[in-house]
């Protein structure tokens, strides 16, 4: 066992939380990041296709795609080689049947000035490929913009670095324990002394608070159904549907997407951005 130099932070995880953790730790301090697999956005980060939807979530999550807009519109300068957002609109949309309860969300967010109501004829002409007669409403978003995940991450990594942070994959942290000066940690044959630890694991989060003591019963994966596999990741890419122009349609998702992914795992992913239920879907 290596023993290392004293870090102010030791970021256990190499996701999105973890490199953003990094990035903003190591403007206070000597920072480190610990990753498992050996490269980092192994998991759901690498596999995310991600989206700035300014009406999703509730009030709160809500206020955070606000407030981070102009960061994502306009970020430090080197922070990225290319574009974080790129135009995308978004359309959500439901059946005869849920179309009450998705224009009862229509009404509610109606005061932000962002969405507008259509027409199953004007859906079916933004989005050819639904089959006709499955929506009969929905909504849209105008202003929604494809994140690129890969850059953030990138971007992250790259502004720790800068500053001198370390980051270390193939580590996986074995061992948590508390010093009279924070904590001890064993990770990738070596060992590391801590201020503080950031517990961005992920799925493995409840592992790492249990080897530091805060968490003594295991919960079961948030996500234990059909779709475990995928480990968190909203829509699988599928070859299935080669159309003309296909990069320059919406995101489009129905009003029970979120219920059947969770219940029943019967989502797919369809080009850039896309995923529908499969009943909706024309020729699948």
């Amino acid at each position: 066992m290596t023993q290392s130099a004293g870090h102010d932070f030791v970021v256990i995880g190499g996701g999105m939380a973890g490199a953003s953790a990094l990035a903003e730790m190591s403007r206070h301090g000597r920072a480190l990041l610990v990753e498992a697999e050996s490269q980092t956005g192994y998991h759901s980060t690498g596999r995310s296709a991600a989206i700035l939807a300014q009406t999703y979530g509730n009030g709160v999550v809500q206020a955070l795609t606000r407030a981070s807009e102009p960061f994502l519109t306009a970020p430090p300068k080197g922070f990225s080689d290319a574009p974080l957002l790129t135009p995308r609109t978004l359309i959500r949309i439901a059946r005869p049947d849920q179309e009450p309860e998705l224009r009862g969300m229509f009404d509610g967010l109606e005061d932000t000035g962002l969405l507008r109501w259509l027409d199953a004829e004007e859906i079916a002409r933004r989005v050819p490929i639904i089959r006709p007669g499955y929506a009969s409403g929905g909504f849209l978003n105008a202003d929604a913009q494809d994140m690129d995940v890969h850059a953030m991450l990138q971007g992250y990594l790259r502004t720790a670095r800068v500053n001198g942070a370390e980051v270390l994959t193939g580590a996986p942290v074995t061992a948590l324990d508390r010093t009279p000066g924070g904590w001890r940690v064993e990770a990738g044959g070596r060992r590391l002394d801590a201020g503080c630890i950031i517990n961005a694991a992920g799925a493995w989060a409840d592992r790492v608070a249990a080897l530091a003591g805060l968490w003594k019963k295991q919960r079961p994966p948030m996500w234990n159904s059909r779709i475990n596999s995928s480990r968190r990741t909203m829509a699988s890419s599928v070859s299935l549907i080669k159309a003309a122009g296909i990069k320059s349609w919406p995101t489009c998702s129905s009003r029970v997407v979120w219920r059947s992914m969770c219940s029943t795992g019967r989502v797919s992913g369809i080009g850039s951005g896309f995923f529908a239920v499969v009943g909706g879907v024309t020729n699948f």
